[in-house]
Parts: structure tokens; sequence; C-alpha cells
């Protein structure tokens, strides 16, 4: 996936506008459930995971043609940050296309050695409107947030920032979180 044109913002959700106008005007693509296994370096105790995250991903249940139920998926985002809530970062490593048959095996795609550092368990209801893909989700740990992304690669990065942003103020959504939904569970569970 390129990320020239790649807005993204998570948000809490905190009110049933949006759920409302999702179930009546937008596509329901549907539910995906999965375990990300959150993984650091042998080498260092502590991950800024704001700033690096190594991840396995492990399909349970697809919404995605991309990825197939029972495989694991290596990604890594390096140089992450935040600015007005959106992220932006590198993708060193990721791609359904690297499709392994274990978590073991996976790990194998990072070229350091890895240990795992925690996991948990997602649940994703997807819903298309116009160029905006909205990702209601349940994480473990968390509670449900709500991921906004844009990437129309025949708009420009900002015109994608500024649709995500008046999607948002649309359906009343304030409450930005500008961490990796594995920052909070790591906080949360106190790792």
């Amino acid at each position: 996936m390129g990320l020239d044109h790649y807005a993204c913002k998570r948000a809490y959700l905190s009110n049933d506008k949006l759920i409302g106008f999702l179930e009546e005007k937008a596509k329901f693509v549907g539910v995906a459930e999965f375990t990300d296994h959150v993984l650091r370096y042998t080498t260092i105790k502590s991950m800024d995971t704001d700033k690096n995250l190594l991840w396995v991903r492990h399909i349970h249940k697809n919404a995605w043609s991309s990825m197939k139920v029972g495989k694991f998926y290596p990604f890594h985002k390096s140089d992450i940050q935040f600015e007005s809530g959106f992220q932006f970062f590198k993708m060193p490593i990721g791609s359904p296309s690297i499709e392994c048959s274990s978590l073991k095996e996976a790990k194998v795609a990072f070229e350091d050695k890895t240990d795992e550092w925690f996991s948990f368990k997602r649940t994703t209801r997807e819903y298309l409107f116009d160029d905006i893909s909205v990702y209601i989700e349940d994480i473990d740990y968390i509670g449900v947030t709500v991921e906004f992304v844009c990437r129309t690669e025949s708009q420009s990065l900002k015109q994608n920032m500024a649709k995500v942003d008046r999607f948002m103020k649309d359906y009343d959504v304030k409450k930005i979180i500008s961490h990796q939904a594995a920052t909070l569970v790591r906080k949360a569970r106190r790792i």
C-alpha cells in the first residue's frame, strides 16, 4: 500500500450519531476478527510503540480478500509521527503478500531477533462511505474506537486529510487518539 495519500485518524466513539449514519447510509463491508501479537527486538527491553511498532496479525475472521483466515501477517511501522491526530509512518515490512502459517514463521520476516511482548484481540466492523473507510473496532483492554481512513490517490494527502476532518466534524467525533492501539493496550495492561 502506498502511503503518499494515506490519511488516517483514530478517535473514541462517543455518540450514536455516527453508528446510525453508517447503518443507514454507508456500505457495510464486513467483520474482521484478529489477534495482534506485538513484538520487540530481543536486544531492547522496552520499545515506544508510538514510534516503532512491530506486530504480527493472526486472522480469525475476515472481511478482506487479501488476508486468509488462520494465517499470520507481519508488519512494521517505523518513524511514526502524529500531526493533528493523523498518523504518518514508514512501512518497511507489511503487506498481505507476506503470508505465514505460524507466529514463529512470521517473526522470520524481521531482520533482527524478536520475541512476543504482548497480544490483544480486535473485532472490526468496516463501512465505506464515498472515499472514507470507517472501522469501528472493539479492542481488548481499551474498548470501542473508530478509525477513519481516506486514501484516494487522485487527491493530495492534504485533501484526504480534509475529507477525514470534515467527516468527523459532521458526525461529532471529537476525542482524537494520538497513539497506536498497541500503546493504549500496553498502558492499560501496565506492560
